[in-house]
Parts: C-alpha cells; sequence; structure tokens
C-alpha cells in the first residue's frame, strides 16, 4: 500500500518530471514473491524459505528506495519540505529494517530479533511514512475542498498557511527519539527507558492530532 501512494506522492512533493516506473512492477513483484515464501516458511518451518523470503523481501524494498531516488533526482523543486523528507527517512528506515531481517534469518537467530523488527518494521517504516505523507496530504485535501471554489471570489488563505511548519520538527524528533528509545529499552531490559520512549511517543501522537485539527478548523 505504502509503495503505491508513494509513488504518487513522490513525484507530486518533489515536483518531479521526466522519470521511468519500469522498475515499479519489479519491486511489487519481488517483494510478493518474498512474502509468500516467508510465509511458506512459517507454514513448512523450513530455515532456506525464511532466508530467501527475507532476501526478496530486502532485494524488493532496494528497488523500491533506488527508484524513490531516480524519481528524486528528477525534482523540479530545490527544497524539499520537512515533512516530505520525514518520509523519505521513513523508506530510509525501511530499508535498514529489511537489510536487518535477512542478516538476522542467514545468521539463524531471527527469532530473537523478531519483536525489536515487527515494532521497528510498525513504527519507523509504516508510521512515520504515513505522518510524513498526511502532513502534506491533508493540508492540502481540506484547502481543495474548502477553498477551491472561492478561488477569485474572495480573499482564501494560502496552502502554506494551512500547516504549521514550525512543528514538524520537533514533532519528528519526538517520534524518532521515541522509538530509539523503544528498541534500547529491549536491549538494556530498563521499564524506565522503555516508559520515556513510549511517552515521547504518545506525546508526538497527541501533537501530529492537535496538528490535523488546526488544518480542519482554518
Amino acid at each position: 500500500m505504502i509503495f503505491g501512494f508513494s509513488y504518487k506522492m513522490v513525484p507530486m512533493f518533489s515536483l518531479s518530471h521526466g522519470y521511468s516506473m519500469k522498475p515499479a512492477p519489479y519491486v511489487f513483484g519481488v517483494y510478493v514473491v518474498g512474502i509468500i515464501i516467508l510465509i511458506s516458511s512459517f507454514l513448512t518451518g523450513s530455515h532456506l524459505f525464511e532466508v530467501w523470503g527475507t532476501l526478496m523481501l530486502f532485494a524488493g524494498f532496494m528497488i523500491f528506495t533506488w527508484h524513490v531516488k531516480m524519481i528524486i533526482d528528477k525534482r523540479v523543486k530545490k527544497k524539499l519540505d520537512r515533512p516530505f523528507m520525514f518520509a523519505l527517512f521513513a523508506i530510509g528506515c525501511g530499508a535498514l529494517i529489511h537489510f536487518a531481517a535477512f542478516a538476522g534469518s542467514a545468521a539463524n537467530f531471527l527469532s530473537k530479533m523478531a519483536g525489536p523488527i515487527i515494532l521497528l518494521y510498525l513504527v519507523a517504516w509504516i508510521a512515520f511514512s504515513i505522518i510524513g505523507y498526511l502532513y502534506k496530504i491533508v493540508p492540502f485535501l481540506w484547502w481543495t475542498h474548502k477553498y477551491s471554489k472561492e478561488i477569485g471570489k474572495k480573499k482564501v488563505p494560502a496552502l502554506k498557511d494551512m500547516m504549521d511548519e514550525k512543528l514538524a520538527l520537533p514533532l519528528f524528533i519526538m517520534f524518532t527519539a521515541g522509538t530509539i528509545l523503544l528498541i534500547l529499552s529491549f536491549i538494556v531490559k530498563l521499564m524506565p527507558v522503555f516508559y520515556v520512549g513510549q511517552g515521547l511517543i504518545v506525546i508526538g501522537a497527541v501533537l501530529f492530532s492537535y496538528i490535523i485539527a488546526k488544518v480542519i478548523t482554518i
């Protein structure tokens, strides 16, 4: 799902033109094959399937990462917005997570790493991607819904006024720091570290909710 809307959001937010979409079928094809093989490893208990499955997932994700770089290289917009950069940061996190899963499987201790890897997959890849994109999408959609028909008839807010860019950096720092502390708590096995990490993520979630609520009140 994230691959799919990334192919729409990345060119739009970076103002990229003239890029090729030929690698996209390989991204989906390789990744889906990896999912099928990995599921087969759970059903059969085959370690070989597990290694091949995680390898295919890693390969599919790296093709996606390379393709996104190709699209970004074709951009017209020189300075990228912080929310969009956070979504790109999530792609980098995803690449590292997939490599860690493959390396853990190849070394035959993936089961011991499963908890942290699943947590990072859900937060640092999926959640970070969605938050980064929503920070840009929600103001755009609300502005289009509320003001597009009033342009030229009366003064309307500019799209850049629909979102608070100043809150973006502290928000993303809180999410990133909270996630790092959560993973660290698994390593050092200290509950205070876990509570601080979880607290930062909760505060970040509340702040993000406030930012989105603020948009639809403009």
